[in-house]
């Protein structure tokens, strides 16, 4: 059949419309992997009923003419966008005005992907579980050096965009430690209207999970 059915597409559009009628912008959020991206991105997402409309392939490289619809307003998407020179100037040039960056302890990280590896090693790229030998007795040893500079690289790459970007951070702790807080605070940085925010749909959890 057709991807997305018509009807996912539709329903698509009538909350883009709906968005903008609000006056909503858009939210460019990036989360690092292993942060509860999921969770915290549909905080926005279910709370001001934004659609997904692309700016980039995946995480790897931004579309100019998909961020200019993206900037429309009334959007949301939420990947692991490399912080790439390309990128970041991309974003620059685009006239992006706040970037959402969402991080987690680097240690944490990789603790998190060797054991996402392990439980659902299905859902892992098979050089990704190659590289972390799931079945070494240095399990950890190997995570860490396998990973971490990476994770790390990461981080440093949104900390230098600031050079280029209005870029805000926010943190996997607070969210765990203060998720009231958190959802304030995320909000703040997002910029909409908060009236049309819906505390109880952005923060449901479903009975099936």
């Amino acid at each position: 059949g057709d991807y997305p059915a018509p009807g996912g597409h539709l329903h698509g559009q009538r909350l883009r419309n709906g968005a903008l009628e609000r006056g909503l912008p858009s939210a460019l959020f990036v989360p690092l992997n292993k942060s509860a991206s999921t969770t915290v991105l549909n905080i926005l997402g279910s709370g001001f009923r934004l659609p997904t409309v692309l700016y980039s392939l995946v995480n790897l490289r931004v579309v100019a003419p998909w961020l200019a619809d993206f900037l429309r307003g009334g959007a949301l998407y939420g990947t692991h966008l490399l912080p790439s020179s390309r990128n970041i100037d991309l974003l620059a040039a685009g006239g992006v005005e706040r970037v959402i960056v969402h991080v987690r302890d680097p240690r944490q990280v990789v603790i998190s992907l060797m054991e996402h590896a392990r439980l659902y090693p299905r859902e892992v790229l098979p050089s990704t579980r190659e590289r972390l030998d799931i079945r070494s007795t240095d399990r950890v040893g190997t995570a860490i050096r396998e990973f971490l500079p990476g994770v790390i690289a990461w981080i440093k790459g949104w900390v230098d965009a600031r050079q280029k970007l209005a870029v805000e951070f926010t943190m996997f702790e607070e969210f765990v430690r203060s998720p009231n807080e958190f959802v304030d605070r995320l909000i703040a940085l997002y910029g909409g209207d908060t009236r049309y925010f819906d505390r109880q749909a952005a923060l449901a959890e479903s009975p099936k999970i």
